[in-house]
């Protein structure tokens, strides 16, 4: 038997249609290294940097320098497209859990010497809709540092062939030059066929690309209140929490910078009490760093 059909597979349905969950690591680390060999990139590469108060004029100051997608709501995936013992797999990348979905779909033949588009999947009046953004594999080449003009080329040329199927459904997004703006973004809610999240700034010359999310979409960071005590170890306090109504000791604080280091420092040296702070998850650190006093009662954990 072929080597590659000794391979650990879970059938699923994906988008309203047959799949292949794909599980073994050997099948993996190939699909994996036959991108990152090429374009040196992982299954949860970002193309791009948030937009925010405090950098939009990276935006403003070199407006010209740049094209806008609008954004949906949907789950970004890569869809990668190679060849593995000369068959054919179409393969859907979820960015987020790093799954690997074969799916049974069939594209022009041409695009399986490793091609790597990005994109979005959402739906759509009951159909699933995979909406390609960026191209940075095609014919086993590396474009994800050539010209967007470029390579919206090559996806327009990629999409003159329409892969309409009877649940999903492959399309390119419509890319704006600037001067689409203010009207995009007026009436976003009838110029797009989709629910917009935000908005996606190209660089038309390299890869420093922004997302910016609208306002009312932004997900609030969560708070956390703990008791925070200070040790005999510098940069050390314990966390206390509530649980079953009982306070207890949850972790250490995390310290990510002078200024935090400093603050807190300041703060106990006017006290030996336990105080109480409201604090934020740090995802780098896995711990929980102390932002500034509050009476707010203690988090249930």
């Amino acid at each position: 038997m072929n080597y590659y059909l000794h391979i650990l597979m879970e059938t699923i349905r994906f988008a309203k249609t047959n799949a292949i969950l794909i599980k073994a690591q050997n099948i993996r680390s190939l699909i994996k290294s036959r991108i990152k060999n090429i374009t040196n990139i992982y299954s949860n590469y970002k193309n791009y940097k948030y937009l925010n108060e405090g950098n939009k004029n990276i935006i403003m100051d070199n407006i010209t320098d740049y094209q806008f997608t609008p954004v949906s709501f949907g789950k970004k995936f890569m869809l990668f497209l190679t060849k593995i013992d000369n068959k054919k797999y179409t393969i859907m990348i979820n960015k987020k859990k790093k799954d690997l979905i074969s799916i049974e779909m069939e594209l022009d033949d041409a695009l399986y010497d490793n091609t790597l588009l990005d994109g979005e999947l959402y739906k759509l009046n009951d159909k699933w809709i995979y909406q390609v953004n960026d191209l940075f594999i095609y014919n086993n080449i590396n474009y994800r540092f050539k010209s967007l003009d470029l390579r919206i080329k090559i996806l327009q040329s990629i999409f003159e062939t329409k892969y309409d199927y009877a649940t999903f459904k492959i399309i390119l997004v419509e890319h704006y030059t600037l001067n689409y703006f203010i009207d995009c973004i007026e009436n976003k809610n009838t110029i797009f066929k989709f629910k917009t999240s935000g908005i996606l700034f190209k660089n038309i010359n390299n890869n420093k690309n922004y997302l910016y999310i609208y306002k009312e979409n932004r997900t609030k960071t969560k708070k956390f209140i703990f008791n925070v005590e200070k040790t005999n170890l510098p940069d050390v306090y314990k966390l206390y929490c509530k649980n079953n109504n009982k306070i207890v000791e949850h972790s250490i604080a995390a310290i990510p910078n002078l200024e935090t280091s400093q603050k807190l420092k300041q703060l106990f040296s006017e006290t030996e009490e336990i105080l109480r702070f409201e604090c934020s998850y740090s995802k780098s650190f896995n711990k929980y760093v102390p932002l500034k006093i509050t009476d707010e009662s203690l988090t249930e954990i």
